[in-house]
């Protein structure tokens, strides 16, 4: 069978495609112009925008040196402070790479917020009402099973997230953490680094 379907708009006119076993697939050119105008793409010229990892943010998270139980905050609200340009700009979170110098190696829920919430106490159950928890505008789990060891320490790395969160005052999110396990962070820290993809 031939390649092409005719089709009738008041003139005669072909739709290109591909015959494939009898059945025909559309040819496609990729076009990246705005409304209203044309810009093709080609193999030398108008590639496809590609949006590039445009900030890593690094958060010192202080911790409680005393043993946690499993579904404490192993964190209070911290603020991610530059996510985004200026207030309600949408960012996106691409990446989460943690810093475990103190070598536990347990799970973390990440809960992001656009408003400075209080989670709750560190080294205690979360309690948070039902007004606070309308600024929750993401959670990214970190498994124990992403962290790798390295002897004395270890680090974990999510990525490919791509969770939009609009922004808040001054263009910041505030992010708190929850053990998913019962560490003894003795040095007393947690590096956080946040990969940013802003518009």
């Amino acid at each position: 069978m031939a390649d092409n379907l005719g089709i009738t708009t008041g003139t005669s006119a072909s739709v290109a495609t591909d015959d494939v076993g009898g059945a025909h697939y559309q040819r496609i050119k990729l076009d990246v112009g705005g409304d209203g105008a044309s810009l093709p793409v080609s193999a030398n010229a108008n590639a496809i925008p590609v949006k590039a990892l445009d900030d890593v943010i690094t958060i010192d998270c202080t911790v409680d040196t005393s043993a946690y139980a499993d579904g404490d905050v192993l964190f209070a609200t911290q603020e991610v402070a530059g996510f985004s340009t200026a207030a309600d700009i949408t960012s996106i979170l691409q990446s989460v790479v943690v810093a475990d110098v103190d070598d536990q190696g347990i799970g973390i829920d990440l809960i992001f917020f656009n408003a400075n919430t209080t989670l709750g106490t560190e080294n205690s159950a979360p309690d948070i009402d039902d007004t606070e928890v309308l600024t929750v505008i993401g959670r990214v789990q970190v498994g124990a099973g992403s962290f790798y060891d390295l002897g004395a320490n270890r680090v974990a790395c999510v990525y490919g997230i791509g969770l939009p969160m609009k922004a808040g005052t001054g263009g910041s999110i505030w992010m708190a953490g929850i053990a998913r396990g019962a560490p003894t962070y003795a040095g007393g820290h947690l590096f956080i680094k946040l990969g940013v993809l802003r518009n």
